[in-house]
């Protein structure tokens, strides 16, 4: 039996084994189906979501173009929590998401990938956040929440996904001075789906 190639269907073979132990011999028979080849897509792409310019905010609408992201292809919003403003850009190049103390409902950085496309490896850069910030990650259905150390100067690699959003939030609460989770980079891995 040769694998069905993509495109072609899936077939339904029948495969038989025969035991012997000692005198005794016994056939069973297992149904099985093969599945077609899936169609080979292109490459995997990876690209470097990263601010560089005048300090400024993100605004209502799709910031991706903002961070160096392709807006046909992904789609950035900037939720402002319970925070009074958008998430901040920094001159020195960070991505400042900025708490909110009383409830720990901070801004959130969401990106969604277009249609056709499958998010597969998402890779986030943190720089130096203050005050102990805390954050959440969220990869599809997946939830990290991220103490303080991991937010420091560190970076969390997220492989092996199969997803079209994901999101970062600062969830920091205190009752004294509220932390910003810094984000230098998000390095973000898709491919195309067929």
């Amino acid at each position: 039996m040769t694998r069905p190639e993509a495109g072609e269907e899936d077939v339904t073979v029948t495969l038989t084994a025969t035991f012997s132990v000692d005198d005794v011999e016994e056939t069973v028979m297992y149904v099985v189906i093969v599945k077609a080849r899936k169609e080979v897509g292109e490459e995997p792409v990876t690209v470097i979501a990263s601010y560089s310019g005048p300090t400024t905010n993100m605004t209502d609408g799709n910031n991706a173009a903002t961070i160096g992201l392709d807006e046909n292809v992904f789609t950035v919003l900037s939720y402002k929590g319970g925070y009074t403003g958008h998430i901040g850009l920094n001159k020195d190049g960070q991505i400042r998401l900025y708490g909110k103390k009383e409830n720990g409902n901070g801004t959130t950085l969401q990106i969604t990938i277009a249609e056709g496309y499958r998010i597969t490896d998402v890779k986030i850069v943190f720089g130096k956040s203050t005050n102990g910030a805390t954050a959440r990650v969220t990869l599809g259905e997946a939830v990290y929440d991220l103490l303080s150390v991991d937010v420091l100067n560190q970076t969390q690699t997220y492989s092996d996904l199969d997803i079209t959003t994901f999101s970062i939030q600062n969830t920091h609460q205190t009752s004294g001075n509220v932390g910003q989770v810094f984000i230098l980079s998000i390095i973000i891995t898709y491919v195309p789906i067929n």
